[in-house]
């Protein structure tokens, strides 16, 4: 289901059509002369318009499907991280040895355990796709770190296979390969997004902020602040969304 956000875009864009469609019905009433109204400019913005908001939305599948899979590859990880420790400590000769790899432990645990929804808009400066994109690189890179430090000590040993430093590199290469997975199919989403603000919302040039007002001043220059026509424009509401 599309966030009120997305739907709020899709509206602004349907709204658009609608706006080139009438003033297209007005034939050669409607004569600006400023290029960025007249009317092949309007339809090639809703056109570009729409394949900003076509390719965020053909992204959205493919995201949700790399992220629940980068979700499963995690979802031992912490488990793991804890075996790990415990058998380091059992097989250093020094305690302080182990506060590095204690230390790294608690950045790798997973404290964001929300999955993001990439069809919530960025507010605030936050952006919900790369704040779990941080967290998941950073505890792919934690745990990397964790790996060198172990290996690096001769005493840790052990004869279990799966906490063995060739296995659990095995592991973070997988892990890192998952997250790299997630940030090649989020990149679509956030360039939609940009181009999309750029179209609607850009300051001054987007539609929002200025096309739309040049295009109600010409109506009432030509028809009058009380024609059927400006009232009928100003039916079509035009939200900022960002």
């Amino acid at each position: 289901m599309a966030s009120n956000s997305e739907t709020g875009h899709v509206k602004n864009v349907a709204n658009l059509k609608t706006l080139n469609g009438y003033l297209a019905s007005l034939g050669a009433q409607y004569n600006p002369s400023k290029k960025a109204i007249e009317l092949p400019q309007l339809q090639q913005l809703h056109t570009d318009a729409e394949n900003a908001l076509a390719a965020i939305q053909a992204a959205f599948p493919p995201y949700h499907a790399a992220v629940d899979a980068q979700e499963a590859a995690f979802a031992n990880l912490d488990k793991l991280v804890t075996r790990l420790v415990r058998a380091y400590k059992s097989a250093i000769e020094n305690p302080a040895e182990a506060e590095t790899v204690i230390s790294l432990q608690k950045l790798i645990s997973g404290r964001n355990k929300k999955k993001p929804n990439p069809e919530e808009e960025p507010r605030d400066g936050k952006d919900p796709i790369s704040e779990s994109k941080r967290s998941y690189d950073n505890r792919q890179a934690n745990f990397q770190a964790l790996i060198k430090t172990m290996a690096a000590n001769p005493n840790y040993k052990p004869n279990e296979t799966e906490l063995q430093i060739t296995t659990i590199q095995a592991y973070a290469d997988e892990l890192k390969a998952k997250t790299e997975a997630v940030d090649a199919v989020s990149t679509p989403i956030i360039n939609g997004r940009i181009a999309r603000n750029k179209i609607l919302y850009a300051d001054k040039t987007g539609f929002i902020p200025g096309t739309i007002k040049a295009i109600k001043d010409y109506i009432i220059s030509v028809f009058g602040a009380g024609s059927p026509q400006i009232k009928y424009i100003n039916t079509l509401k035009f939200k900022s969304m960002v």
